[in-house]
Order: structure tokens, then sequence, then C-alpha cells
């Protein structure tokens, strides 16, 4: 029977050793991932770092399982990593559940490698045992990573169309557009536009203007609108300085109008598309607000089973990392490979 043992002063100290920077490196992975959902959503660097972290967690935890016979060492280590996470995150009990999950296929896990470095024991397979178990882990590890998401502020859903998504439609349906709003310029500032009204709104309606969506769409279906509004981005600049400086309190109350009726302040600097892009996202919001629970588990979901599609690139890089760190061990003489003989009982005719 072929065994793989630590040779030093102590193998207990080394077992020690190995078991910290185990330890070590699942609190440093969430960590990074605190710093992933609960900061730095965007951050590629700190992506960066988790994935990093993320694979030297899953090759201490083959070097560990391949190596530390101390079971007492093993369950520690095991319930600390598993369970750090309700500190580091919040208590919750579905988040607590999983992290549960996480230990039993984590311990599973373990038992695999050890079970399948018993069946190889008198040929040691070291680059195939070490990748036992590694299902289990990373199982269990996507898992809480999905639950996590779930209870962070990067999972508080939003139907929102980013601003290059849109402004590319934008550019496509720009002739549609045009055919329903023949007075919409998209480069018209909210001042233009505010001033055009202004000399306009006798002339279209009375009473006192509401920044309604559809009173602020409609502006722009009148071709009248649309020659006033020339004539008012093209006259001279001190005419219609002086025009805004006599309305102050007329432009302002158009403002405050819109700005309630978007929930952003408006300045009067914003362009027209910019406005358009603020509605389009509000009432997307507005539409799928009764199902965004049922739509924020879906995402989850699909997070969690897009994580299991890289379970096999993520066993077989991670298995190859620790092997090579196996061999390390092995040729800078950390572990040496010993013969034992065992007795065999046997029954014959």
């Amino acid at each position: 029977m072929v065994r793989i043992r630590f040779y030093m002063t102590s193998k207990k100290i080394k077992e020690i050793v190995l078991i910290s920077i185990f330890v070590g490196l699942g609190f440093s992975t969430w960590y990074f991932l605190y710093r992933l959902f609960y900061r730095n959503l965007n951050d590629l660097k700190i992506l960066a770092f988790f994935a990093a972290f993320s694979i030297a967690f899953g090759i201490f935890f083959s070097i560990v399982s391949f190596f530390v016979g101390s079971k007492k060492l093993i369950f520690l280590s095991f319930a600390l990593i598993s369970f750090s996470p309700a500190f580091i995150f919040g208590f919750n009990l579905f988040l607590l559940a999983g992290l549960g999950v996480f230990f039993i296929l984590i311990f599973f896990g373990f038992r695999s490698l050890k079970t399948e470095k018993d069946v190889y024991s008198l040929k040691l397979r070291p680059r195939w045992i070490l990748s036992r178990g590694l299902s289990q882990f990373f199982l269990g590890f996507s898992l809480v990573i999905s639950l996590i998401f779930y209870f962070s502020p990067a999972g508080e859903f939003k139907m929102e169309i980013p601003k290059p998504l849109f402004d590319k439609i934008f550019g496509y349906l720009q002739p549609l557009i045009s055919a329903q709003l023949p007075a919409l310029d998209p480069k018209m500032t909210i001042d233009e536009f505010l001033v055009t009204q202004y000399i306009l709104l006798p002339r279209v309606q009375t009473g006192a203007y509401s920044a309604s969506n559809n009173n602020f769409l409609s502006f722009f279906r009148n071709p009248a609108f649309a020659e006033v509004s020339k004539i008012t981005q093209h006259s001279d600049e001190a005419y219609l300085k002086k025009l805004i400086s006599q309305n102050q309190k007329t432009l302002q109350a158009g403002k405050n109008g819109l700005s309630n009726t978007l929930g952003i302040e408006i300045t009067g600097t914003e362009t027209v598309k910019e406005v358009l892009f603020y509605l389009v996202n509000k009432q997307l919001v507005l539409i799928t607000k009764p199902y965004e629970e049922y739509i924020s588990i879906g995402f989850v979901l699909a997070i969690f089973l897009t994580l299991l599609t890289v379970n096999l690139p993520y066993k077989w890089l991670t298995g190859f990392f620790a092997w090579i760190l196996f061999k390390i061990f092995v040729v800078s003489g950390l572990a040496k490979t010993q013969k034992e003989m065992v007795e065999k009982e046997n029954i014959t005719l």
C-alpha cells in the first residue's frame, strides 16, 4: 500500500498550517464576495480577486482533504468556512439553511476524496483523486453565492434599459418616432423646451401647465411646436436670456413639474432624449413592479444554473492546480511517498 504523508518535526503542526491557510482563503473569498455584491458590483478588479480566491479556495479544499487526517480539524475548519457568511452578510433563515447545505456538501466531498484515495491505495493517482469532491464543493459554493446575491443590494431587481442600449434602439426607431412626434428634437434641452412651451402655450391651451408624461409628449405632436422650437433654438442668445430671466418663476415651475414626474432633479440642461430615457425606464419599473419578487427569484435561479455550467471547467482547473501544488510538496520534501505493508486475509480452496 502506498501512502503519501507529511514529514516534519510535527505532522500536527503541518496540518494546522494547511487548515489555517484553507480557512484564511475561505474568509478572503467571502470578503471579496461581500465587496462585490454590497459595494463594488461593477468593479472588475474586485471580480477578478473574487475569482482568484474562489479557485485558491477550491485548491486548498482538495489539498486539505487529501493530507489532513484529523477529523476534528476538518470538521472545525468546514464549520468555520460554512457558517461564517452568516456573520458577514447578516442572519437570515434561508441563508442559514443554504450554509447548512454547503457544509453537508463539502463534507460529502471530503468523504468522496478520502474514499477514492483508499480505493487507489495500492497505486495512488493524485491528479484524479484531488479532483474528487470538487463537484460537491462547487455545487454548495454556487448555492451560497446565489443566496447571498438574492439578499444583497445587487439582487434588488430593477427593470431598466442601459443607456447605450437605449441609444441604439432610439436610433433604429427614430423614423417611426418622428412620424408620431414630428416636433420632437432629441438634442433640444429642457430649458429650450420650456421657453418654446411658454411662447406657444397661450395658443395651444389655457390654464396652468401640468407636467405629466402625456402633456410632455403632446407638445411634440403639434407641428406648430416644431416651428416655434426652431425659432427658439436659433434666435439671438441675448433675447433668450432676457426671456428666461423675465419668466424665471414660470420656467422653474415647469422644471419642478418635470422633476416630480420623473422622480429626478431637472436642471434644464438635460436633452429631450435623456428625459425620454428616464420616462421609458420609469414606465418599465411601474409595469414590472407587481412581478418583482417572481422576476428576482427567476433571476437568482438563472445565476445558480449559470454557475453550474462552469462546474466542469472549475473542477478541471482547480484539480489541475491542486495537483501542481501537490507535486511541489513532494519535490520539496514536504510530503513523501511511503510504502506500507498490510495484512490481507484470503480464502482459497
